[in-house]
């Protein structure tokens, strides 16, 4: 493990023990702002960001960093990027459902594709998964791998997001799947439903509605890439590389293997 994912991992479990602390003090649900990615900004949102910016700068010359809720922030040249996500899985947090993530990722480049680390951290349950690029992926300092099927629908679990902004879409696919002999979950963290892939728990989450931003997935793909899972940014446009931009918007798919996303983007609109 390099010092940089050691210090990303440090960074992460701060910010979500930030999180945590302001739950239990029954501010989950406090409004602050509405942030540079267009949705509202929670207390737990704000708190958690300034603790990662903060450390980043106490130990960093220069960096670059990309936040759902400040947008772009520059110290120095900036050659580092750092894509973060301090709350992915706001809604369920401000509910007090224990399903979201603190989601940082390192880039040297200006696409999805120049990710070189990764970490998400579960600040409920202290479990942190991340990756370096050719090094492989982990989960609480175990490796980790996809789990393969039969590579088709049946008898499959995919997990489904199902954003207010995708219409019924997202509900059409899901009864795809339940047609074909698979079975659904949603659970409202596209981060965490993508680890649950790279670990083998899930065979494939679908957000492929172009609402995700690349602050949701962009530590969570160098982590599927790194455990084996077949990963696409925009089905549509299967060699599309996002750049690394709040603007961009993603149409995702991740499968356990190359037979099962083929079966899944069939069924996609």
């Amino acid at each position: 493990m390099s010092d940089m994912i050691k210090l990303m991992i440090e960074i992460a479990r701060r910010a979500g023990a930030e999180i945590v602390k302001c739950l239990k003090e029954g501010r989950g649900s406090e409004v602050v702002a509405k942030g540079a990615g267009g949705d509202t900004t929670l207390v737990i949102d704000k708190v958690s960001e300034n603790t990662i910016l903060n450390f980043l700068m106490n130990k960093l010359g220069s960096f670059t960093a990309v936040s759902e809720e400040i947008g772009l922030f520059k110290r120095g040249d900036g050659e580092l990027i750092f894509i973060i996500d301090p709350v992915d899985g706001s809604y369920n947090s401000r509910r007090m459902i224990p399903l979201f993530t603190v989601s940082i990722a390192l880039a040297r480049g200006r696409t999805l594709e120049d990710v070189i680390a990764g970490v998400v951290h579960d600040p409920y349950t202290g479990s942190t998964y991340w990756a370096e690029k050719g090094k492989g992926a982990y989960y609480n300092g175990n490796k980790i791998k996809v789990k393969g099927n039969s590579g088709n629908l049946r008898n499959s679990l995919i997990c489904v997001s199902l954003p207010l902004k995708a219409g019924v879409k997202p509900i059409e696919t899901a009864k795809e799947i339940i047609k074909h002999g698979g079975r659904v979950r949603a659970l409202g963290s596209a981060s965490y439903e993508a680890c649950l892939v790279a670990r083998g728990s899930a065979d494939a989450y679908i957000d492929a509605w172009g609402t995700l931003r690349i602050v949701d997935i962009a530590a969570a793909s160098l982590i599927l890439k790194e455990a084996g899972a077949v990963v696409l940014y925009n089905y549509r446009e299967p060699t599309k590389i996002p750049k690394i931009d709040l603007d961009e918007k993603l149409f995702f798919v991740t499968a356990n293997s190359k037979q099962l996303m083929e079966e899944i983007v069939k069924i996609l609109p």
